[in-house]
């Protein structure tokens, strides 16, 4: 795995240390302004499935996909070469949510058409009414 990155707020050289679950993040891209505010998980727990393996059957963790990582928002996944930003490390998985939702309310980002956010947690809320919605005219 590359240990390259380009998420801004983290050295180059940053190893998530045990401890520190992931990141709130803010992706921009470079041409139209649009954002997205999401969070990412610096590990990754699966099921070992190599038979051969001391830990078969258990959950193990290992370093998830973090330094490549763009959105699993599709649109955002698409955007070429955006500005990636860490907006602030969260130690367990609640703060990682707990902060994405807080982060999304706070920024208003849900109602504002300058962001590709349409969910809060998980659940889907539509996109807010006519008389909610801060307009944006991409650049």
């Amino acid at each position: 795995m590359s240990k390259h990155h380009d998420w801004e707020g983290l050295d180059q050289d940053y190893i998530p240390p045990k401890g520190i679950e992931g990141f709130i993040y803010l992706i921009e891209d470079r041409e139209t302004g649009y954002r997205y505010i999401g969070k990412k998980s610096f590990w990754s727990r699966v099921k070992d499935t190599k038979k051969s393996s001391p830990t078969f059957g258990k959950r193990i963790e290992k370093e998830s996909n973090w330094r490549a990582y763009q959105s699993s928002n599709k649109t955002v996944a698409d955007w070429d070469n955006p500005i990636k930003k860490v907006l602030c490390l969260c130690k367990t998985t609640f703060e990682l949510s707990y902060k994405e939702i807080e982060i999304l309310i706070k920024s208003d980002a849900i109602l504002k058409d300058r962001y590709k956010n349409y969910l809060i947690g998980r659940e889907p809320i539509g996109k807010p009414s006519s008389d909610l919605r801060i307009s944006y005219k991409p650049k």
